[in-house]
């Protein structure tokens, strides 16, 4: 077991991604397994007969392992990636070296309009990167729209 046994490593190593960033994308991904432990609920959840023989995937959010996608590969299912949405142009192009998913979008919002239908979709979480943007994005509000913004969290 490990981050590796899909290939993502060594794709990003012919890469050229260096060292630490590498190191850094995969703290930021999801754990191997718990992605595999995500695949077998959902598995659960789709009556035997009606499993694919290969399970078309769409995954959002994927980064370079798309690890949420691979969990279908590690519970034992044979899986054909439709397609990948990943904003970082570096971590697609990894993802696209070792996986190989049919299409790929520059973002979620371009693969809600242009995507295949599949039999599973995953969306991992965000990474540091959007996280910080979000906080970003809120240390430029004004007084009054952040405090608007902390009265309707209150109110839920």
């Amino acid at each position: 077991m490990g981050y590796d046994r899909h290939g993502c490593v060594a794709a990003m190593k012919r890469a050229g991604v260096c060292e630490s960033t590498r190191n850094a994308w995969l703290a930021e991904s999801v754990p191997s397994r718990l992605a595999e432990s995500c695949a077998l609920l959902a598995l659960a959840h789709v009556a035997v007969d009606h499993q694919p023989a290969v399970w078309r995937v769409g995954s959002l959010f994927s980064g370079a392992r798309d690890a949420l996608s691979a969990g279908f590969m590690d519970a034992g299912c044979a899986v054909d990636l439709a397609f990948a949405a990943e904003s970082d142009p570096d971590r697609l192009r990894v993802l696209s070296m070792h996986r190989a998913p049919r299409n790929e979008y520059a973002s979620a919002k371009e693969a809600s309009v242009r995507c295949p239908c599949v039999d599973a979709l995953v969306a991992s979480p965000p990474c540091d990167r959007v996280s910080r943007a979000r906080d970003i994005a809120i240390t430029q509000m004004t007084p009054q729209a952040l405090r608007a913004a902390r009265l309707q969290t209150s109110r839920r």
